[in-house]
């Protein structure tokens, strides 16, 4: 493998990843209710009364979420797809999008999503400070 390759396949890994935890997010924030934020920010709760501020415009996080997870999702089919084009020929673009339709699906939508919804408020909270600032990052605050 080049640098070249090294370089793809480590953007793909991190795209995946990032959709991963996306997927996570998006599902334990809009599980999560304001009221129930507000109450583990009186339980103490760490990151409680950021994700309660967060869930007044939910759909300023909703949006960044969205646009983050579609950039990485066609991001990553991209580059698998012109890895399996240059090594397997133009079967390999489309064995690229199938295989990318059972990974994405089984391990980076539905695993995550069924993990947030059994565990949302502890997903939601431990997410909320990478989240939050992401919501009011500049260039994504637009969306």
């Amino acid at each position: 493998m080049t640098g070249v390759d090294w370089l793809i396949a480590a953007a793909i890994a991190t795209l995946f990843l990032a959709s991963i935890w996306l997927a996570l997010v998006e599902t334990a924030f809009t599980r999560m209710s304001r009221v129930r934020a507000l109450a583990l920010e009186e339980d103490g709760r760490r990151s409680a009364a950021r994700l309660a501020r967060m869930l007044e415009h939910p759909e300023r996080t909703l949006n960044v979420i969205y646009l983050l997870a579609l950039f990485c999702q066609l991001t990553t089919g991209s580059l698998v797809g012109l890895v399996l084009s240059r090594a397997v020929g133009a079967w390999g673009f489309v064995i690229g999008i199938a295989l990318q339709f059972v990974v994405f699906f089984v391990i980076g939508e539905v695993a995550p999503k069924m993990y947030a919804l059994q565990h949302t408020d502890g997903a939601a909270l431990r997410n909320a400070p990478l989240l939050d600032y992401l919501t009011r990052f500049g260039p994504l605050r637009w969306t």
